[in-house]
């Protein structure tokens, strides 16, 4: 690798069957929650529209805690030029879980609900109901108490 290259840590791990246009916006969206939430790990995730098969939505995952809390961002409100969503949702996945957007610590996590396996049931009053994936998250997590 030549000394000035940057590494990017999320090409090794973009599925082969993914198009061009969702390993640019997959790239896009991990250098933004790198950049706003470092030492975070993020996963990125799409969903394809049933009927066309075109891009339907953006999937936001904090993966270095346990949870299967998820932000989605539908396709029209992918804001391409800056990645705001992407910011938005980094931030909101964190507050939820009682994380710091600044620091990565783990000891943080107080006060949530946990499902029989083991993963934390976030705060819903930090999730906004725009969320599309808001209100299944609720109905999953109320079945569990």
């Amino acid at each position: 690798m030549a000394k000035n290259q940057i590494q990017d840590p999320l090409t090794e791990s973009m599925p082969a069957e993914w198009s061009n246009e969702k390993k640019i916006i997959a790239k896009d969206a991990m250098r933004v929650l790198q950049q706003h939430y470092p030492k975070w790990k993020w996963g990125i995730e799409f969903n394809d529209d049933p009927a066309t098969g075109g891009l339907d939505s953006m999937v936001v995952r904090l993966t270095d805690i346990l949870t299967e809390t998820a932000y989605f961002i539908r396709a029209m409100d992918i804001d391409r030029d800056r990645m705001h969503c992407v910011m938005i949702a980094g931030g909101m996945l964190l507050e939820a879980h009682g994380l710091s957007r600044s620091r990565n610590r783990h000891d943080e996590v107080r006060g949530l609900k946990t499902t029989p396996a083991g993963l934390l049931v976030p705060d819903h009053a930090a999730m906004p109901e725009t969320n599309p994936g808001y209100a299944k998250i609720k109905q999953q997590s109320s079945m569990l108490r």
